[in-house]
């Protein structure tokens, strides 16, 4: 997979996307913002000692009527926003996939198994749709700031590239 190119194709799903993304970034304000253009409810759902062992650390449920976004708020704030923005950028780009949704009935008293339509968990980045929402959860979570300079030379791009960019999985160990 091609990085340079999936960060570029997800910013421009960004400039696309008719929501305000806030700045800095605020997980209540981005969910009103998502909910009222896709004109469907959005529910964050904290879960104060995580998803169970062996489920990931954030799940995406739709229903035919709303959205809902469970994050583990056992971990730092800063972990949960990036977690709570994962997710979002799952149902910004209208991931697919599946989990047992019979598991998303635990969470919730309210969501019935027979109503989920589509359930997605942060799991594995070997995934393309994993890596993509990866992508943009760090595109939505990074300040606005000014442009990226032009790097004159090889090396200073490399080096740029390397601390800006999402961090690249490798086979080789140092």
């Amino acid at each position: 997979m091609d990085l340079r190119r999936l960060r570029d194709d997800c910013r421009k799903r960004l400039e696309t996307l008719d929501i305000d993304v806030p700045d800095p970034f605020d997980a209540q304000l981005l969910c009103r913002n998502i909910s009222r253009s896709r004109g469907r409810d959005l529910r964050l759902m904290p879960l104060a000692q995580g998803l169970p062992a062996g489920m990931p650390c954030g799940m995406w449920v739709a229903t035919e009527t709303a959205d809902w976004v469970w994050y583990d708020a056992s971990t730092s704030p800063a972990h949960q926003r990036h977690i709570i923005a994962h997710e979002l950028a799952h149902v910004l780009c209208d991931h697919s996939g599946g989990m047992d949704a019979l598991l998303a009935g635990q969470f919730s008293p309210d969501l019935a198994p027979s109503t989920i339509q589509r359930m997605l968990g942060r799991t594995s980045y070997d995934d393309v749709q994993e890596l993509e929402a990866e992508t943009l959860a760090s595109l939505l979570t990074a300040p606005a700031g000014p442009a990226e300079p032009e790097l004159p030379g090889r090396v200073l791009s490399r080096l740029h590239a390397s601390l800006t960019e999402p961090a690249r999985r490798s086979g080789r160990r140092s």
